[in-house]
């Protein structure tokens, strides 16, 4: 069976309910955004950190998702090691790369060793692109390391 799905935008809801769902309870991700970048985003414009960060991907800023135990380890070239904390690394993605990540996860074109794991993130594509204020909590983790990484790493 192969699943054919296209992501060509997100809008505010969609990237909402990604971060929302990826992030409550994660046990390795948060999002930060970059110094002053939120700064001219106000309080009523955004009511939740999920509100903020999607504003500021929106206002074509870029986000970093931080990998909390990640102990120094760099999964791609775009990764950094926080200096604050030797152990975290932090990764930058724009609405643009989303967007670009999203649709290898569909199609199979992010590091993957074998088939029923891109399958998984076809699903999970389609399920996100069906409906994503009823998205699933493994299926949001997996999109974001996808995002992040271009590659599933934490199973």
């Amino acid at each position: 069976m192969k699943l054919t799905t296209t992501i060509t935008s997100l809008d505010k809801e969609d990237l909402i309910n990604l971060f929302s769902t990826a992030t409550y309870g994660s046990n390795w991700l948060y999002i930060t955004t970059p110094k002053g970048f939120a700064d001219d985003i106000s309080k009523e414009e955004a009511s939740c950190r999920e509100e903020i960060w999607a504003e500021v991907l929106l206002h074509g800023r870029m986000l970093y998702g931080v990998d909390a135990t990640a102990e120094g380890e760099v999964f791609n070239d775009r990764g950094r090691v926080v200096e604050e904390n030797e152990e975290e690394v932090e990764y930058p993605f724009t609405l643009d790369g989303i967007i670009e990540q999203l649709n290898k996860a569909a199609n199979g074109t992010f590091i993957c060793p074998d088939e029923s794991t891109k399958l998984f993130a076809a699903r999970a594509v389609a399920s996100f692109a069906c409906d994503s204020s009823d998205f699933d909590l493994t299926y949001a983790d997996a999109l974001m390391q996808i995002i992040l990484f271009n590659e599933i790493i934490y199973g």
